[in-house]
Parts: C-alpha cells; sequence; structure tokens
C-alpha cells in the first residue's frame, strides 16, 4: 500500500479508483468493474440520481443518502501522471446501465479501457465477504481536500490541474467474526478510529481488504451504547455495501 503523508494522502495514487465530477457539482469517487466481457463505472447511486434511503435494503439501518438530485453528467478524472485526462458520460445518451432504487450502487458501462491508463479494474474473482476480508480495511478515495475548492465555479481545467492523490483510510473490520452479518441486508460497517473531518466525496470508494470487501455509502456516529463500552466518541461508522452484490446487479 502507497505511503500516507500526514493528512491520510496517499504519496503516490495507487489507482484503484478514480475522481468524478457529477452534474458539474458533486464531487465523488468511482472505481472500475468488469463483469461479462463489460466495464463499468462504479459509484454510489446517489450521487447521480434521486435515491430515498427508505427503499434501500438495508434491515433497520437507515442510511442518510436522501438526495432528489438529477446529475446525469458524470466527468471521470483519469491521471496519466502528468495531468489528467477527463471522460465525461452522460447517462441520457447511455444504455446498459446498471442500478435499481434498492440498492444504493450504480454501473456505468464505459467506450474505454480504464486498464490502458493503469487502473485497477475489479472483477468477480477479487470480491470477498465481510467475514473473509482482512482485520483492515481499506477506503481509498477523494474526499473534499482532494478536489479544488467548492467555492469556485465548476471548471475541467481547473480540476485537471487540482486534484490530489486520494485519501487513504485505514478501518477496523467490525464483521469478521459477526454471525449473522445479514442482519444488515446488503451493507456492512467497518470503524474509523481516527474519525476524520471530511468524510465528503468518499461516497462510491472501494472497500478494499485482501480484495475488493465493498462500495461506501455513509458515515454515521458511533451509537451511545458504544460510547459507553469504550469510554471514547472519537469514533465513526462507515457504512458500505457488500462487494458481492456486484455480479448480481451486473448480470
Amino acid at each position: 500500500m502507497s505511503k500516507l503523508q500526514p493528512d491520510n494522502r496517499a504519496k503516490t495514487d495507487p489507482q484503484v479508483s478514480c475522481p468524478i465530477v457529477c452534474g458539474e457539482y458533486m464531487r465523488a469517487t468511482g472505481f472500475f468493474f468488469q463483469e461479462n466481457g463489460e466495464t463499468y463505472l462504479v459509484t454510489a447511486r446517489h450521487n447521480v440520481l434521486p435515491t430515498n434511503g427508505d427503499q434501500l435494503k438495508t434491515n433497520k439501518v437507515h442510511l442518510a443518502t436522501d438526495t432528489d438530485d438529477f446529475l446525469p453528467t458524470v466527468d471521470i478524472y483519469l491521471d496519466t501522471q502528468s495531468g489528467f485526462d477527463l471522460k465525461r458520460i452522460d447517462l441520457r445518451k447511455c444504455t446498459g446501465v446498471k442500478q435499481t432504487p434498492e440498492i444504493d450502487i450504480i454501473g456505468i458501462p464505459l467506450d474505454f479501457s480504464p486498464g490502458e491508463y493503469g487502473y485497477q479494474v475489479w472483477s468477480s474473482s477479487d470480491v470477498i465477504t465481510p467475514t473473509s476480508a482482512s482485520e483492515t480495511l481499506d477506503i481509498i478515495g477523494f474526499n473534499g481536500s482532494c478536489f479544488p475548492s467548492s467555492n469556485c465555479d465548476y471548471s475541467a481545467e481547473t480540476y485537471r490541474k487540482g486534484i490530489k492523490n486520494p485519501t487513504v483510510l485505514r478501518l477496523v473490520n467490525e464483521m469478521p467474526d459477526d454471525p449473522d452479518p445479514s442482519r444488515y441486508g446488503l451493507i456492512a460497517v467497518a470503524i474509523d478510529e481516527k474519525a476524520v473531518e471530511d468524510y465528503n466525496g468518499l461516497s462510491g470508494a472501494p472497500v478494499l481488504g485482501n480484495g475488493i470487501i465493498g462500495i461506501h455509502a455513509a458515515d454515521q456516529p458511533v451509537p451511545d451504547a458504544f460510547y459507553e463500552q469504550t469510554g471514547s466518541d472519537e469514533f465513526r461508522l462507515l457504512i458500505y455495501w457488500r462487494a458481492e452484490i456486484l455480479p448480481m446487479l451486473f448480470e
């Protein structure tokens, strides 16, 4: 894994995820997945489409991912080591998009090869479960500090020059010994013991162990009962969709 700078930013981009901007507004993260000979950009559905948290298959866990935004253009920034190439996708002109209102994931088919840029393209053979993953997980994605300031008008040229290397969050796998991980529905939980301030932009980032275990969806404060057990409130729950969903979503 890449060495970290003090702000948790990777010293070099491991190219397991990429920065995206949806609707020239929503700064987020995506990654690449191949199934049945098709390569997709995968990100959180709520980054681009209206999403109702009450519809999601999370059992009783509510994700604060409600949005009415329809942001159909997705700008994908591809690191070439000497700058970023930009590929724009318009969902209104795209066929074969994989998504459902019950899962906060979207797969957008691509007409270019991310592997030619050096990016990891995951597949079903890389997918692991929470119970088979390592004790420590990484979310590698582009939070707000990786992008140019949101106070400025969106400019592709500015973003090409201003995007920084991804942030790496080291997490504790909360579910390796869980006897019934299905109680969370199709999601799972990890803990960020450092509780960074800026999680914005990480939606859609891959959650990695000894393979791809999930897709980051949301962060939440630790319940009060957990405070009583640990005597500390300096934790954050990181909620992710289990990667086992991907082969089923892309059937």
